[in-house]
């Protein structure tokens, strides 16, 4: 997946690069917060990949870092990338999380409590959702539910990332949701799944 259709990762590839033109250069933080009548705080969570930049405000920090217009060019498309909305159903603290993990050609997974969400039933997650905090209206379960199913779809995809993954035997032991949502986990786990090498033994 190209940064330019995350823009999480856009966001992320954004701050690196802010950040290796200050290190390469003269112009320190202070003076990028002037340029942008910021405070000091908004330079540093740019360069974390935890904010984003106005094409104007790239604009300004071209000018002040004398950038050709190729690299400013560039500069401006993560901008705009970085600023798109994220489609993921999820909740707030894991938008990023989501990202990253649409982005991933590998991800590494170890579980001792619960089936990875990757990999979770409908029924499954519902429980879980439920269980995490049992006031959260329908519509919000509906909706966190949805998005776990959504996050699933990159294991469809032609490419899907290579998946290293380690399940605690209490995983598969412990009956979450009762003998029928768990025995479709199980099955789910067994059947489809297997065929991207969970190496399950």
């Amino acid at each position: 997946m190209s940064a330019m259709a995350n823009p999480v990762v856009s966001k992320i590839l954004l701050g690196f690069e802010m950040r290796e033109l200050r290190e390469n250069s003269s112009v320190s933080r202070e003076a990028m917060a002037e340029v942008l009548d910021c405070d000091l705080s908004k330079i540093s969570r740019i360069e974390n990949g935890k904010g984003s930049l106005s094409t104007l405000e790239v604009k300004a920090l071209a000018e002040l870092f004398d950038l050709p217009a190729k690299k400013a060019d560039q500069l401006k498309a993560l901008a705009r990338d970085s600023r798109r909305r994220t489609s993921y159903r999820v909740a707030d603290w894991a938008q990023k999380y989501a990202g990253l993990e649409q982005a991933s050609s590998e991800i590494r997974i170890y579980e001792n409590e619960l089936v990875h969400g990757l990999f979770q039933t409908e029924d499954y997650s519902r429980v879980v959702t439920l269980a995490a905090d049992p006031t959260r209206p329908a519509k919000e379960v509906d909706r966190l539910v949805a998005g776990r199913s959504e996050r699933q779809n990159l294991l469809l995809e032609d490419q899907p990332p290579r998946l290293v993954v380690v399940l605690n035997e209490a995983v598969i032991r412990r009956v979450v949701g009762g003998p029928v949502v768990m025995a479709a986990q199980l099955e789910r786990l067994l059947g489809p799944v297997s065929e991207v090498d969970l190496g399950l033994r």
